[in-house]
């Protein structure tokens, strides 16, 4: 079977009359200069002109309503031919269309305040869905002081139990600092209790500062508490988890041989203290092949990581966001090492599960499609192939939602526009891929510094493209001002990220197979190469509209594994034929 489609969405030109004009004869005419003489008249009688005779108009007609398919914006057709032995055996069409966002209610969870002027609502700061994860300011910062002493170092949701992310949690890391300070200020020499729990939080404030890409001050506080827990017997277990988190400090510094040491170290102690199973030893585990593979230690990585997936699923389970987090790095891994097509289809399933769990706008469901994409294009590269639409696309999404979750200066957010620019310069789009690589060596010069290795990386990807395509000068200039600590030049003012726009769907408007080539699987054949359209368009799902009496057709679509869908009662069906919309979602 083969199918043609373009490579860019066609204006679409509308060949019908519109709705209230008629068709009419032109104006009159002779090849007298456009004049008639009424005959049996004299010369001098007045002539009339036709187009200026008073003609009734006829009443205009109501316009038809739109197909039910058509509940959006149609972006492309899709016309396709299936061929047998070099004949013509059928022929299908397919439209794409973008539906229009679903109109919620924005209201906080707790206040049931709605959105307006002067009303700070967060969205997206956990990973509770609906109408949960609107939550305004005021509640938010209520709640958490409500809490107690004693559980304030606990900057999660106590809803879905998962940590608050964006400025949910800045405003709470710098809540809870500022009351560490007055704490310190108001009882200079706590008791060892007290101190163990000052420790706890000024850990919480720490950790949440390395989120924050504050690493010099997370350092320092994780110092200090090592320093104070090491003398209390009772604060060993708290040791540990500073010791572990300053390891994460120093890896993202750039600083891997001491942060291996401090990971393997916290490792160990928390295997001996609380087994090989446990949440802490798996946690310390996982991050231990982390910085081992950012260390170039990766065969090293790849059996750690697999050894710790596997015991994260068989005791938290395949959908706990522990055993995501650690599938998702094995899948980046996977692609770091070559093995692109392995890496890809384990991201693809994590995304699956991390769509159910979390949410498409949760900053671990963006890292998946951003490591997605990177394996996408790695593949189309391994195999001489175009890079797909899809990488891209996906590329983008991870980007423009990371700038609204965590702003743009977040080093998440630099290394998501990194890697847009690398994915860009694979498929072809070198100004672009320059663009971005500049922007995000400017946002890394400012927040890591000129010496950081991820700084020097992009550094490198840049002047390595402009090589390539011919312009030595200007790589020249740029590794002269990266020497002279200059920002680089040319990086043009970052662009607010879009608005969130409704799904993309393909629906699946005719199929035909003649009667002498059916259960051939050609139809089958036309089906597939939908689905893989709308998986590089990045389509929610696939949908089609079989009328009730058509069995044989609806047992097809259900062997090819649609299924019955919801159809909104607003949307009248245009003819009075009953039928049945099917559809198949996509990952």
């Amino acid at each position: 079977a083969t199918w043609s489609a373009p490579s860019r969405a066609p204006s679409l030109v509308d060949t019908a009359p519109a709705p209230g004009r008629s068709r009419t004869r032109p104006p009159f005419r002779t090849s007298g200069g456009g004049r008639r003489r009424h005959h049996g008249c004299p010369p001098s009688h007045p002539t009339i002109r036709r187009d200026s005779m008073p003609t009734p108009s006829p009443p205009p007609l109501p316009p038809l309503p739109p197909p039910r398919w058509r509940a959006g914006e149609l972006l492309r057709r899709v016309r396709l031919t299936i061929a047998r032995g070099g004949r013509a055996a059928g022929f299908g069409e397919a439209a794409v269309v973008r539906r229009e966002p679903e109109v919620e209610s924005r209201a906080c969870r707790i206040c049931m305040e709605d959105d307006g002027p002067g009303f700070d609502l967060l969205t997206n700061v956990c990973a509770c869905r609906g109408s949960l994860r609107f939550l305004c300011t005021s509640c938010l910062l209520k709640a958490w002081e409500a809490r107690g002493e004693d559980n304030k170092a606990d900057l999660s949701c106590r809803v879905c139990y998962q940590p608050f992310v964006g400025r949910a949690q800045e405003l709470l890391s710098k809540q809870l600092r500022a009351d560490v300070r007055e704490q310190e200020a108001a009882k200079p020499q706590p008791s060892s209790e007290e101190e163990i729990n000052r420790c706890k939080q000024k850990i919480a404030v720490a950790t949440k500062l390395w989120q924050q890409c504050s690493y010099t001050e997370a350092a320092l506080l994780f110092g200090e508490c090592i320093a104070k827990l090491s003398g209390i017997p009772c604060g060993r277990n708290f040791e540990l988890t500073a010791r572990h988190n300053l390891a994460l400090v120093l890896h993202a510094q750039g600083q891997h041989e001491g942060a291996l040491i401090h990971a393997k170290a916290a490792h160990e102690a928390f295997g001996a203290t609380f087994g090989a199973e446990h949440a802490l030893t798996l946690k310390a585990a996982h991050n231990e092949a982390m910085i081992c593979a950012d260390a170039g230690q990766k065969p090293q990585a790849r059996a750690c990581y697999e050894a710790t997936l596997g015991i994260r699923r068989r005791v938290l389970g395949a959908e706990h966001v522990d055993t995501l987090k650690t599938s998702v790095n094995l899948g980046q891994l996977l692609v770091s090492l070559g093995e692109a097509e392995k890496g890809e289809q384990l991201l693809r399933e994590t995304m699956l599960s991390m769509e159910r769990v979390l949410g498409r706008h949760h900053p671990l469901a963006l890292l998946t499609l951003q490591n997605l994409s990177i394996a996408i294009s790695a593949r189309a590269t391994q195999e001489g192939k175009p890079v797909p639409f899809e990488a891209v696309e996906l590329a983008r999404e991870a980007l423009e939602g990371r700038q609204r979750t965590i702003g743009d200066d977040n080093v998440e957010t630099l290394e998501g526009r990194r890697d847009l620019g690398n994915v860009l310069a694979a498929s072809g789009k070198i100004e672009e891929a320059e663009e971005n690589l500049r922007q995000a060596l400017a946002g890394m010069e400012r927040v890591l510094g000129f010496s950081h290795p991820k700084t020097k990386e992009v550094l490198s990807r840049l002047r390595s493209l402009l090589e390539t395509h011919g312009d030595a000068d200007r790589a020249r200039l740029l590794l002269e001002e990266h020497g002279q600590s200059q920002a680089v030049s040319g990086a043009k003012e970052v662009v607010a990220p879009r608005p969130e726009r409704g799904v993309i769907v393909l629906v699946i408007l005719s199929l035909f197979v003649a009667a002498d080539d059916r259960r051939c699987g050609l139809a089958r054949a036309a089906v597939a190469h939908w689905k893989a359209l709308a998986q590089e368009l990045r389509a929610q799902c696939v949908e089609v509209e079989v009328p009730e009496e058509a069995l044989d057709a609806l047992a097809f679509f259900a062997a090819c594994g649609f299924k019955e869908a919801k159809v909104a009662a607003a949307t009248p069906p245009v003819c009075p034929v009953r039928r049945r919309r099917l559809c198949i979602e996509l990952g």
